[in-house]
């Protein structure tokens, strides 16, 4: 887990000052610099942005993504995909991708669009925020159980991260 300390590290090299951090909440909390990094490495993207054709699919959590609680998603992607959403969006500015019901192989339809909050980045199970759980539809479940359902209980394992916002299909 990402200490304190290593957060306001992090923090420094990020160009970031104490007056940026109190604008997230008290100093003294860990949450507060988390919230300050966090946002400091979600890049601005244009709102111009264009539109990706590679789909994402919400298969093991499509009712969590329509209800609209689901604004996270994290991935088992190899770094070459995940390098190609990320050069996409920082380099074109194409943030908008169709979200799929299940993979098109399997005859996945789209159910609406998401649009990226920052470019994807990987992470450790372990450091996901305990704040990340409801964003990503769960907001009664443990980390471990997140960890256990989705990602066979290896809490060592990098995934990528995806923040987005949703927008349902009209049809």
């Amino acid at each position: 887990m990402t200490s304190i300390h290593d957060l306001k590290v992090q923090a420094q090299e990020l160009g970031l000052d104490k007056s940026a951090i109190v604008q997230h909440g008290d100093t003294r909390k860990k949450s507060s610099w988390q919230s300050a990094v966090d946002g400091q490495l979600c890049l601005d993207i244009p709102k111009s942005a264009s539109v990706g054709r590679i789909p994402i699919s919400f298969g093991k959590t499509l009712e969590q993504l329509l209800s609209g609680e689901k604004t996270v998603t994290r991935r088992k992607w190899s770094d070459g995909y995940a390098q190609g959403f990320v050069k996409r969006c920082i380099d074109k500015g194409i943030s908008a991708y169709p979200a799929f019901d299940k993979d098109r192989l399997y005859g996945g339809k789209q159910v609406g669009m998401i649009s990226l909050i920052c470019p994807p980045y990987k992470e450790k199970l372990i450091d996901m925020p305990d704040s990340d759980i409801p964003r990503e539809g769960f907001p009664g479940m443990l980390r471990s159980e997140f960890i256990d359902r989705f990602f066979d209980g290896d809490a060592y394992s990098k995934v990528w991260v995806v923040r987005f916002n949703f927008v349902k299909s009209s049809v």
